[in-house]
């Protein structure tokens, strides 16, 4: 038998054979029978990598936008579980399927590892300070959260937009009302994980959710951090546009962009810090990362507020008469 001799990512041995008539040995090489030569090997199959070879990296796309949409989808699948026994609009035991479910769906999208080192070594951070410079650090990782809180951001999105007929009030107080409505929600399910109730378990859920003790502290433990989160997010909101509305030329417009972000990073993150400090806990990793988390959904904020600058700047200013 020979030996197989390694070239580049993998080789094989070959099928060797002796002609009858003339004694020559041949190797069946690429679909055809030739003189065989001791160094020769045959190609590896291409389409069977070898045990030992590491997976495929998953592409860019993969990694910062449909996984994390996944992630982000999964999570407010349980936050509308979570909610809806809460609420007797479905039962605890179709409330726990629905968030068993959404967890699996959540976790089929896993990480990658060096992304999970990023986001554990900004969750680990002491304090502010190291968390900011860990976050720094890993730039990605404000990606991964931007993205997986689209999905949840949807509510104060929607509450914002249809809150803007009113003017700058209705779009705070939409905002504020539906980041509310998120972070009840969402907490929750946060409260079953301090607890420790297995999510993947069905009838775990189920016990969490029909028991009086439990839903007594996972519904003020939700209100609490509902009223620091929807508060500053509500501020957020009522200024969101007014920078980006006074704009003139694309400088400006780029610079006041880039202000207008700051301000909604700032209050979101504000935000988180008092929902925390509500049920008595201090995170910094979270509180900065509530920065980037606030972004997606102060897009449309923004968008209305500038409309509402910008028509009440038109209406303010002196007409020519024709």
């Amino acid at each position: 038998m020979v030996r197989p001799h390694m070239m580049g990512a993998a080789a094989v041995a070959l099928r060797t054979a002796t002609n009858p008539q003339t004694g020559e040995r041949v190797a069946f090489v690429m679909g055809e029978w030739v003189p065989y030569r001791p160094d020769q090997t045959a190609p590896a199959d291409q389409t069977t990598p070898p045990a030992d070879q590491p997976p495929e990296e998953p592409s860019a796309l993969q990694t910062y936008v449909t996984d994390p949409l996944k992630r982000g989808v999964g999570a407010l699948g349980q936050a509308a579980g979570a909610i809806g026994a809460k609420t007797g609009i479905i039962s605890p035991e179709t409330a726990a399927g629905i968030i068993v479910k959404s967890n699996a769906f959540a976790e089929a999208a896993k990480r990658r590892p060096q992304d999970e080192a990023a986001l554990k070594e900004i969750g680990d951070a002491p304090d502010l300070k190291s968390a900011a410079v860990a976050a720094l650090k890993h730039p990605s990782a404000w990606l991964l959260t931007m993205m997986e809180s689209l999905p949840q951001s949807s509510l104060s999105i929607l509450g914002g937009l249809f809150g803007s007929v009113l003017g700058p009030a209705g779009t705070a107080g939409g905002a504020g009302a539906g980041s509310a409505a998120t972070e009840y929600s969402a907490s929750l399910i946060q409260a079953m994980q301090n607890l420790n109730v297995d999510l993947r378990d069905p009838k775990a859920v189920e016990n969490a959710l029909t028991s009086p003790r439990f839903m007594e502290y996972a519904s003020q433990y939700a209100a609490k951090r509902a009223a620091g989160v929807g508060a500053l997010d509500a501020v957020g909101g009522g200024v969101a546009g007014r920078l980006v509305g006074g704009a003139r030329g694309v400088g400006s417009t780029v610079v006041r962009g880039a202000g207008e972000g700051a301000v909604q990073a700032g209050t979101g993150a504000a935000g988180e810090a008092i929902g925390q400090r509500n049920v008595g806990e201090y995170k910094p990793g979270d509180i900065v990362m509530e920065a980037a988390a606030e972004l997606p959904a102060s897009i449309g904020e923004v968008a209305t507020g500038a409309a509402h600058a910008r028509r009440k700047a038109a209406s303010a200013s002196p007409k020519l008469d024709a």
